[in-house]
């Protein structure tokens, strides 16, 4: 018989009956440890106090509810508190048994624990997805569980399997004056009441109307701001920041990040071509995406991460015919340039009236369940010229001077006065007048290019300028404040700031009376 004393050394002939190893146990004044005593060959007594891994795991699993899912690769541990499951119960168990065994603990020991734990706890690797796919009327907040259904808030509990939380109480009798204000000091009239139901839908889990929105314009229009507020609103935790490129054409690593996420948002929109449309049609369609998971797992999913971008100018999409693309996409131009922001404006909001923010979302997202549409009123042909202006400045000053006109005709000089006064006074690069002539029948179906006689010189046929393409040296400040009946909020003088971007400076009339010129030849 082979046997080892404590001293490691092994033998192979069993020794006298009165000298072979033995152990017992007794108890000691801790709950989680034991006695191990030891007799050796020569009749010593050796005690050792042990580590119950049994009694520790127990008491673990009495003081928190974990829950394990096991992967081919690696496995995740979660554990509930405050209302939501978090995947960060192999940390806490390590904090939990060092607090515990203190100067007892080892990691050894500590291995042993989380791997007893994981195997008490296993569960199916789609139970928290499920759960929340069949319980879309429930929505986790701080305070409770708010119920679509019932309209009420209902108390937290461990049988709620989210591992989420919108980072709001849930106060019914809280109010959003300063967020309405904000709204209505950016966004023009028909679109603040859309701009509510786009938050309302952030707390809904399904991608169930295929929208997404853009925000256009210049700096200090209130984009970055509008933005915060979202993201504060629905969380920092329940968002992720992809570009249109990197869904369009990412990896399938990449995609992952929308996984469980309310909403996608993403700041300052480079002006790049995109690849492909098809993955912005995916993540706002409801259909599944595949993505790959770290060490070689693979998931698919049902993205509802709402889609929220902002930029300057709209990338360009390679597919313009293709208006199932345009159809999900509505464009919020903001043309109020601020000229003394509220620094403290996105603080003051977040910190005091995101409560009333939520009342007003959780109205807005009833309607939209009802309605099953936004009250977007642009037609798609009229969102897909949005879209092209902003991406293609030529399109746009098409759209704002130039009109179809069988017998019209402008010369190439006039045309390139013209367009140079415009490309001034919108901001836009001036192309060459090589680059002008190469470009805009491209860019304009209906015009045609013409040569004639030595003195009429080159010219475009079929196309006049609109009888109030002037209003072009109108800036997008003051036809925005002409649609509103008061702005002040974010101008700390809003009465100088107002009235001087309303007057309109000289240099401005004298173009007028250039372009009048051009016209009447």
């Amino acid at each position: 018989m082979v046997w080892k004393d404590e001293t490691k050394e092994i033998y192979t002939e069993e020794p006298k009956e009165e000298n072979i190893f033995k152990k017992e146990y007794g108890n000691t004044d801790d709950e989680f440890t034991y006695i191990e005593k030891t007799k050796g060959r020569d009749g010593e007594v050796k005690e050792t106090v042990k580590v119950s891994i049994g009694k520790v795991s127990r008491y673990l699993l009495t003081k928190f509810n974990f829950k394990t899912i096991f992967g081919s690769k690696t496995d995740k541990i979660y554990f509930y508190e405050s209302g939501m499951y978090i995947p960060k119960g192999k940390t806490k168990i390590k904090t939990e048994v060092e607090y515990l065994l203190d100067n007892k603990c080892t990691t050894h020991i500590v291995n042993e624990i989380i791997e007893k734990i994981k195997r008490k706890t296993e569960i199916d690797e789609d139970l928290f997805e499920t759960f929340s796919e069949n319980n879309l009327d429930l929505i986790p907040l701080k305070n409770g569980v708010y119920s679509i259904k019932e309209e009420k808030l209902l108390d937290h509990s461990e049988e709620n399997l989210f591992t989420f939380q919108i980072p709001i109480n849930y106060n019914p009798k809280s109010k959003c004056e300063l967020f309405e204000k904000f709204l209505d000091e950016v966004l023009y009239p028909e679109e603040i009441e859309v701009m509510k139901e786009w938050f309302g839908f952030h707390l809904y889990r399904r991608y169930f109307i295929k929208k997404g929105i853009i925000l256009l314009g210049e700096k200090d229009t209130g984009k970055t701001t509008l933005l915060d507020i979202l993201i504060g609103f629905i969380g920092e935790k329940n968002k992720t920041g992809m570009a249109l490129q990197t869904i369009a054409g990412g990896s399938d690593f990449t995609k992952l990040s929308l996984k469980d996420k309310h909403a996608n948002i993403h700041d300052d929109l480079s002006s790049k071509d995109l690849s492909d449309g098809g993955g912005f049609k995916i993540a706002t369609g409801g259909g599944h995406i595949s993505a790959e998971v770290k060490f070689g797992d693979y998931v698919q999913f049902v993205p509802f991460a709402k889609q929220s971008h902002a930029t300057n100018k709209i990338p360009p999409n390679k597919d313009v015919d293709d208006m199932a693309y345009y159809s999900r996409w509505m464009p919020f131009q903001l043309d109020n340039v601020i000229l003394k922001p509220n620094p403290y404006l996105k603080d003051e909001i977040i910190s005091k009236e995101l409560s009333g923010v939520l009342n007003m979302a959780l109205e807005k997202l009833k309607y939209l369940l009802k309605k099953n549409k936004f009250s977007y009123i642009k037609t798609d042909e009229e969102v897909k010229v949005i879209m092209e202006r902003s991406g293609n400045p030529l399109i746009a000053f098409v759209s704002d001077v130039l009109e179809e006109s069988e017998n019209g005709i402008i010369t190439k000089e006039e045309m390139y006065q013209v367009y140079s006064e415009w490309a001034k006074n919108t901001e836009n690069l001036r192309l060459s007048k090589e680059q002008l002539g190469r470009n805009l029948e491209k860019n304009c179906k209906f015009i045609i290019a013409k040569k004639g006689t030595q003195k009429q010189g080159r010219y475009w046929n079929n196309v006049n300028l609109k009888g109030n393409y002037s209003t072009f040296l109108t800036s997008k400040k003051v036809i925005y404040l002409q649609s509103k009946d008061d702005v002040s909020l974010l101008q700390y003088n809003k009465n100088k700031s107002v009235e001087s971007d309303v007057k309109e400076p000289e240099e401005t009339k004298e173009e007028e009376e250039k372009i009048e010129q051009v016209k009447i030849k």
